[in-house]
């Protein structure tokens, strides 16, 4: 049987905890470990200046359980602790929580925070809410929880599934939609009244109106469905890095088209292509430097060399020859290149020729890395490289580029 860990924000007398022992008693060993009081909005908070009182409590269909004078993340934290090299769980399930856990609301909810937490410990976690702060409609929810767990097994365990059920007998809910977690306008309004105590104020949310938009979580549990979305603890956004170092860390872009698998067999002298691409790639890997890698969508996989080299390198698929033909293209360079630009890849007097070009008219200062590009023949690429010198294109070698950005090398 599964070992499950049961944690809540509505404490541990909630009705929403009750059910969901009782949900999970006959699959799993359930402990559980709830707050001793109402913890609902404390999202991730812990209590790190004030020691936590624990009580061991009675709780029918639990293998044991503890009221902890914290918060959920409190609990989990404790519990894991508590149960360490004793019991290895399979799953933190977090509610059932009185009211919904969707849109923008999710980043206050300490029901989903209590799931969080289990996540950053490599534990499988689940949280599971019921819109209505009153609602006694757990029975649909818990008929999902086979399934739920189910799902979560196979999905890496820093995926958190976030349920919400409407607030209905199960004849009347429509189903189960995977969903979206609306955009940050659904964020609620706080409102802060006066109270009766001189300078003293209560703080209201007031949730925002929505339309049932089927493939976000708010509208699913508006329209009657329960909807399931995955998220995670993580905050480091990898695009974003990516983004950052290439707007603020180096404004040269680096521009490599085409080399890839099916050109390099047709190009000539493609082993010492190959061998200057290897090296100029390693250096702008090492030195972290904005670059892009077109892909013409018929011509292979990017080589070897390439690939290994450009882990956070931007990927650009085109159709046609001149990258400028994406959308997608243009505005990265936009963003990235601060009006300079070093091309290479294959073949020059295509590929090679039509993006430098369509730099140039866009203003761009553009450095042309010859031994970094091939073609099919000498005299074709010696061709495209004179033109693109006499068009105003900057022209300088692999070893030249190199030594430029990394002269410690030499």
């Amino acid at each position: 049987m599964y070992k499950v860990l049961v944690v809540n924000d509505d404490g541990i007398a909630s009705p929403g905890i009750e059910a969901l022992v009782n949900a999970l008693k006959d699959i799993a060993t359930v402990y559980v470990a709830a707050p001793a009081e109402q913890q609902s909005g404390t999202a991730r908070g812990i209590s790190f200046r004030e020691p936590i009182f624990v009580e061991e409590v009675d709780f029918e269909g639990a293998e044991v359980a503890y009221a902890v004078g914290g918060t959920p993340t409190d609990c989990v934290i404790w519990a894991l602790s508590k149960f360490k090299g004793l019991v290895e769980f399979d799953y933190v399930v977090s509610g059932i929580n009185m009211g919904q856990n969707t849109s923008s609301i999710a980043y206050y909810s300490a029901t989903i925070a209590g799931a969080l937490e289990g996540s950053v410990h490599g534990v499988r976690s689940i949280a599971l809410s019921v819109d209505g702060h009153d609602t006694n409609n757990f029975e649909y929810i818990c008929s999902l929880m086979p399934e739920l767990l189910e799902m979560s097994a196979g999905l890496d365990p820093q995926i958190v599934l976030n349920v919400n059920a409407p607030d209905l007998e199960p004849q009347f809910v429509k189903g189960v939609r995977i969903a979206k977690m609306p955009p940050r306008e659904r964020c609620p309004e706080f409102v802060f009244t006066d109270t009766e105590r001189e300078g003293y104020y209560q703080m209201t949310a007031v949730l925002p109106e929505s339309r049932p938009n089927l493939d976000e979580d708010l509208g699913c549990v508006v329209a009657g469905y329960a909807s399931i979305s995955p998220i995670t603890a993580r905050m480091f956004d990898p695009q974003g890095f990516k983004q950052m170092k290439n707007v603020t860390v180096n404004k040269d872009l680096f521009v490599i088209v085409g080399a890839q698998t099916e050109v390099l067999a047709k190009i000539r002298k493609p082993e010492k292509f190959e061998e200057n691409i290897a090296m100029l790639t390693k250096c702008i890997g090492r030195l972290s430097l904005p670059t892009i890698l077109v892909k013409r969508y018929a011509d292979g996989e990017m080589i070897e060399p390439v690939g290994e080299n450009s882990e956070n390198a931007e990927t650009v698929e085109i159709v046609d020859y001149n990258a400028f033909d994406s959308k997608e293209f243009a505005s990265l360079a936009e963003t990235i290149a601060d009006k300079s630009v070093y091309i290479a890849g294959l073949e020059t007097h295509i590929a090679i020729q039509q993006t430098a070009k369509e730099f140039l008219k866009r203003g761009y200062v553009v450095t042309v890395i010859e031994d970094c590009c091939g073609s099919g023949s000498k005299k074709a690429h010696k061709f495209a490289i004179d033109y693109l010198h006499d068009i105003g294109c900057r022209i300088t070698t692999c070893e030249a580029v190199v030594k430029e950005l990394a002269p410690e090398a030499f």
